[in-house]
């Protein structure tokens, strides 16, 4: 079983990524589901001359609810906007470069590979390859429901975006169910009764 998830995993990482590259470069989803900031050339050169570390920056920045006066601020900062999420990476990095195609592809491995697994502990419930592919399918709505549509609710991503991605996510959570459904198996006839303990 070991080596049927790994080689599911292997190959569902290798769909997902001709699916990512078909996504956001062949059909274009990054210009569609992204517009570039209005005076973009004047707003980096602003962050460059700044010389803001690279991490996670939020305005208005959240505060201790204990501070009257400074809970008062963010309140009226979060009322007058704007609201911003920006992941900032100062120094850059290649497009598309081989170290992040690799993290790309083993980051897909190991999603594979857990929802193998947890189709794995279920399999005997599921004997039908349909039932699996269900399966795997609805942990992929679980996880996109939960992240993606909760990013549009929670940090104001656009729903245009939030839509976009969670359609991307599903794609990938069916090619991954239809691999996986097909390698990892019941161990147990239909009929057959499980082991007693």
């Amino acid at each position: 079983m070991i080596v049927r998830l790994f080689f599911a995993a292997v190959l569902s990482a290798v769909l997902v990524f001709a699916w990512s590259f078909l996504f956001w470069t062949v059909f274009g989803a990054s210009t569609h589901l992204m517009v570039p900031l209005p005076s973009e050339n004047h707003l980096i050169a602003e962050l460059r001359q700044a010389g803001i570390a690279s991490g996670m920056y939020l305005y208005p920045v959240p505060v201790d609810t204990n501070n009257q006066e400074a809970t008062e601020v963010f309140n009226q900062q979060h009322r007058d906007g704007p609201l911003l999420q920006l992941a900032y990476k100062a120094d850059g990095a290649p497009p598309m470069s081989t170290e992040q195609n690799v993290s790309r592809i083993t980051h897909y491995f190991a999603v594979a590979l857990i929802a193998g697994a947890i189709l794995a502990m279920a399999r005997n419930a599921l004997c039908s390859y349909w039932h699996r592919v269900g399966f795997v399918l609805l942990l992929g709505l679980f996880a996109t429901v939960w992240l993606t549509w909760g990013n549009a609710i929670w940090w104001y991503h656009p729903w245009i975006f939030a839509i976009g991605l969670m359609l991307y996510e599903l794609i990938v959570a069916l090619l991954m169910s239809l691999v996986l459904a097909a390698f990892i198996k019941p161990t147990l006839q239909p009929s057959e009764p499980p082991p007693s303990t």
